[in-house]
């Protein structure tokens, strides 16, 4: 309307000066001569002027995002750099682990060649040490043959003829004339006692020098923490005759040995410790001249009830091998046969005795048997948690303990 209404647009400029208005309202207003070029121009100058501000407002707002991403890029680059620094530490770590744990993989497979050697090595002196005994048994069953031989020699020369027994009544009546008699018949025809007497006493002699040798291997094989290692004889040290004044040759016979007891008794633990415990068990182990007596599946199939029967047998004779080691005991290990009474297989060494029981016979009673059978003054300890054996071997003088305190021991 106001477009159109001239009069309307001549009374409102009527009370305004030009300076009252911008120029392109002026111009509206009054529309000189040309106003629409001019008015044009200035529509023109006034959108450049608009598009000019819009473009620098955008600029600025696009200047303030720059100036955001570029913190964020820093941000992201600090932590890139703290990120970079922790992957090369655990690099790190990783290289030296790696390196750590070759360096006890190759120190772990040089103790296992080196617990294979000195297993090897004991094996080798125990078969030494066997074949030692069986010589030294040989040596002495001679030694008693001829004791015997000789005693009997010595009883036959002792015995005085019938006729000096009794002593002259009255004068001696002259005898008639006769030749003299010859002397009677050596007691060994063919054999003189001097030389029976020197080789007696050359044997007793080498009997001593055997037993101090088995005596100082027997030792030799004990650690030297155990109880006897040092000083105490072994369960086989044989014991080397006293020896006797010199008497110009021939030495007395050798003393025989003490009598055994009628009966086993158990051994006494020292105050404070039961025998069924793993203490008590680590101290009759410890005993010198223990004989232990394992009931093996008793005990594996505790132990280790996961494992097949072969896997269970080495790894109670592994476990009691490093016992045997650190104890020095005897130890026996007593496991069913087969349907057949053979010999199942065994693929671990053997560092202690294995039997294996015949088909018509259990494990319990071969156990039983060796108990019965073992020297009465052989202090005997007996691992089993079967009621019957473990009863058994009490009534026989033996130290009966579970299964589960030989497998704390053995760190099971």
């Amino acid at each position: 309307m106001l477009d159109e209404d001239g009069a309307f647009r001549a009374r409102v400029a009527e009370g305004l000066e030009e300076q009252d208005l911008d120029r392109a309202s002026w111009l509206f207003l009054t529309r000189p001569d040309g106003w629409e070029d001019e008015f044009e121009l200035l529509e023109e100058a006034a959108a450049s002027r608009w598009e000019d501000e819009r473009a620098s407002r955008e600029e600025q707002r696009a200047q303030r995002r720059v100036e955001q991403l570029t913190e964020t890029v820093r941000r992201l680059r600090s932590e890139l750099d703290e990120l970079s620094a922790t992957l090369a530490e655990a690099e790190r770590a990783a290289a030296t682990e790696r390196s750590a744990r070759l360096t006890m993989e190759r120190e772990r497979q040089e103790l296992a060649e080196r617990v294979d050697e000195l297993t090897a090595e004991r094996a080798e002196t125990v078969r030494s040490l066997k074949e030692t005994e069986a010589i030294a048994h040989a040596r002495l069953e001679e030694l008693r043959e001829v004791r015997g031989q000789l005693s009997g020699m010595l009883e036959g020369r002792a015995t005085p003829p019938a006729d000096d027994v009794a002593g002259p009544t009255g004068p001696a009546e002259p005898e008639p004339d006769v030749p003299p008699a010859e002397p009677p018949p050596p007691a060994w025809p063919g054999v003189e006692p001097a030389a029976v007497s020197r080789s007696v006493a050359a044997a007793a002699d080498a009997a001593r020098s055997l037993a101090d040798a088995l005596g100082e291997l027997a030792r030799s094989l004990l650690p030297e923490d155990t109880p006897g290692g040092s000083t105490g004889r072994s369960s086989g040290e044989v014991a080397a005759p006293p020896a006797g004044p010199d008497t110009g040759g021939a030495r007395p016979a050798p003393a025989e040995p003490p009598a055994r007891p009628p009966r086993r008794t158990p051994l006494r633990l020292r105050q404070g410790l039961t025998e069924d415990s793993p203490d008590g068990l680590e101290q009759l182990l410890a005993t010198p001249g223990v004989v232990t007596i394992v009931d093996g599946y008793n005990v594996s199939q505790e132990g280790w009830p996961a494992l097949d029967a072969t896997g269970q047998r080495d790894a109670l004779l592994s476990g009691l091998g490093g016992l045997r080691a650190r104890t020095g005991g005897e130890v026996h290990v007593v496991f069913d046969g087969d349907a057949e009474g053979g010999r199942p297989s065994v693929t671990a060494r053997l560092p202690v005795r294995v039997h294996f029981s015949p088909a018509e016979l259990e494990a319990d009673d071969v156990i039983l048997d060796m108990v019965r059978e073992l020297p009465t003054d052989v202090p005997v300890v007996v691992v089993s948690s079967d009621r019957r054996v473990a009863d058994g071997a009490r009534r026989l003088g033996a130290n009966a303990v579970r299964s589960r305190h030989l497998l704390t021991l053995l760190g099971r």
